[in-house]
């Protein structure tokens, strides 16, 4: 995981191989955020479409998606 810094804001990189739970420490993540005025964004590339549904449904059900973009 890389924290790069730009301006004021931060971005958070997880990389890394299939099945380590990059998306679950990613939707932790944003879970954290809440109430600390920040925009989150979900880059979702290359993944099949209803694996990013079940994310976005799961960030729905917690009431995140007002502050998250979900980009695919």
């Amino acid at each position: 995981m890389d924290i790069v810094k730009i301006n004021h804001s931060y971005i958070v990189v997880f990389i890394g191989d299939r099945q380590i739970g990059k998306t679950a420490v990613a939707i932790d993540t944003i879970l954290n955020q809440q109430g600390k005025n920040v925009v989150c964004v979900y880059v979702a590339i290359g993944q099949k479409a209803s694996s990013v549904a079940q994310v976005v449904i799961a960030l729905q059900e917690r009431g995140v998606m007002e502050y998250t973009i979900v980009v695919n």
